[in-house]
């Protein structure tokens, strides 16, 4: 089983970090109408974004609401590697 990744979830985080949860919800809703919108604006192509801004979503706020507590960069740091990693792993099994 292989493992997408999409690299505008990075923008989506750090966007997250910059503007606070609203924003970030902002910014993958920003993204995901875009996408639409280039892609065609077909049913599928609407299905799709839409799951994709949730998961988004969904992927973004547990990472800021951890890494808030965690003031430590060293630490932030830490969490932005393994969380990813530990989301993977969960959603294989």
């Amino acid at each position: 089983m292989a493992f997408k990744s999409d690299l505008s979830d990075l923008v989506v985080l750090i966007g997250t970090f910059i503007y606070g949860p609203t924003g970030g919800i902002a910014i993958a809703f920003v993204r995901s109408l875009l996408h639409f919108l280039t892609s065609g604006g077909n049913l599928p192509s609407l299905i799709g974004d839409t799951a994709s801004f949730i998961a988004s979503t969904v992927f973004l706020l547990p990472m800021y609401y951890v890494l808030r507590k965690h003031s430590n960069a060293g630490r932030q740091a830490s969490h932005l590697f393994w969380q990813p990693l530990y989301w993977r792993w969960s959603w294989a099994f």
